[in-house]
């Protein structure tokens, strides 16, 4: 039944009430005057009534006379102020219906709005990386087809040297070209952190967010690789992957402010992400089948975020990871609904002047304890709540990525080239990180 259907409902059986108890009134009163009439009859018509009765009883019989007919009109009042009353209250439990309902459609379009701007911000980082992909490759098939058409390089340090010398004569514009695109990759990350700390000022974007880490279902890519030892420091052992994140925006950026060299001589700054990107060619002529990867992904997250291996020469890339378990870890619209039946509780626990446990399995037990038509208005603005169709080309390099995390080598994640420091050698630079994670 429609919204205005049952208030046209409401409207005339409110109308209906009010004839009943109009039409009631009126039959009381013609009752009541029927029967005083009659008696007043009776007094002039019976011979000697009016001696046998006494003036002094008039009095007494006008009294109950008036209470016969006052009794239908206090009855009338009383009623009419039950009615008032009544109505009152119905308006003031719709007003609080609309209040909450209107409560609640705000915190759903905070989620819808900041949880979108994120999946924006990464899609717009990873088709910056297309772009510099696609201009990287496009030169280096083109000039290794026509000089290496039956043999391949002979080794890594011949690859390095032949991209190093194309980005030094700056071949076919291929510099140019992709130190703009570098500049767009660079603008893309910084929209990516300052979404990322604007979408986490709002407390709901928080407490949907730890109840989709909470669940079991949910698999974090980052916490896989830690398990595998493909990470360093103790920073990277977070209690939940929230403050993983929020720490990682901090590297993220100080990375943009570093310069990029080779460990063993000044290059190109751009040397390590074309090099990168050779590599990952190579594995994709492998058995790694990497274009289910998304290579343009792989690469956005080698721009954002690399971090030393634990004993190792070589850099695992971090950010590719970030990437997949932040679009992973969004929450559904049963989190959703959750969120908000744990945010009810915190505010009747404030009324109370009490305090419970806040989670996963306290956020399922208030929903539990919900009123049946708090749940409908939970489940109903909950269920608008889709985030699983957001950046698709994320999601499916999540999927693939998922199903190889857990062998202990990968090498399209951990392709060692790149030393990002100014220091000149690796092994001090090494140490110094040791150093800090240790303190």
């Amino acid at each position: 039944m429609s919204r205005a259907t049952k208030q046209t409902s409401q409207t005339t059986q409110q109308g209906g009430e009010f004839l009943r108890f109009k039409k009631g009134i009126w039959q009381f009163v013609i009752l009541s005057s029927i029967l005083f009439s009659g008696a007043t009859a009776l007094f002039l018509t019976v011979p000697g009534l009016e001696a046998t009765v006494g003036f002094e009883r008039w009095g007494d019989l006008a009294d109950s006379f008036n209470l016969i007919l006052g009794l239908p009109i206090a009855f009338a009042g009383a009623y009419v102020a039950i009615i008032i009353a009544q109505r009152a209250t119905d308006i003031a439990e719709r007003q609080q219906t609309q209040d909450n309902f209107n409560y609640y459609q705000g915190l759903h379009e905070e989620v819808i709005d900041n949880y979108f701007a994120i999946a924006k911000a990464t899609s717009r980082l990873v088709s910056a990386s297309n772009r510099f992909e696609e201009t990287f490759n496009g030169v280096l098939q083109q000039h290794t087809q026509n000089k290496y058409r039956v043999i391949s390089f002979l080794d890594d340090e011949q690859l390095q040297k032949f991209i190093a010398k194309l980005l030094d004569k700056n071949v076919d514009g291929l510099t140019d070209r992709l130190e703009n695109h570098y500049e767009q990759v660079k603008e893309a990350i910084l929209d990516f952190t300052e979404t990322l700390d604007e979408a986490f000022k709002h407390a709901i974007v928080n407490e949907t967010w730890l109840l989709s880490n909470e669940d079991k279902a949910k698999h974090s890519l980052v916490l896989k690789a830690l398990l595998n030892e493909g990470l360093m420091g103790q920073d990277n052992h977070p209690t939940n992957f929230a403050n993983w994140l929020i720490n990682a925006k901090d590297d993220i950026l100080e990375r943009l402010d570093l310069q990029v060299t080779n460990a063993q001589n000044d290059t190109h700054p751009l040397l390590p992400y074309c090099y990168y990107l050779a590599k990952l060619n190579d594995l994709d002529n492998q058995q790694w089948q990497l274009k289910e990867a998304h290579k343009e992904v792989l690469l956005a997250g080698y721009f954002l975020l690399v971090r030393p291996r634990e004993n190792q020469k070589g850099f695992f890339n971090l950010g590719c990871l970030l990437l997949l378990d932040l679009l992973n870890a969004m929450p559904s619209s049963q989190h959703v609904a959750l969120a908000f039946a744990q945010r009810r509780a915190q505010m009747l626990q404030i009324q109370d002047n009490t305090q419970t446990s806040t989670g996963l399995s306290q956020a399922q037990h208030e929903f539990t304890q919900l009123d049946d038509k708090t749940k409908q208005l939970f489940i109903r603005l909950a269920e608008n709540v889709q985030l699983g169709h957001y950046a698709p080309r994320i999601r499916r390099a999540y999927d693939w990525l998922n199903s190889h995390i857990d062998q202990t080598a990968l090498p399209f994640l951990d392709i060692q080239l790149e030393l990002h420091s100014k220091a000149s050698d690796y092994e001090d630079t090494l140490s110094l990180k040791l150093e800090k994670s240790e303190n």
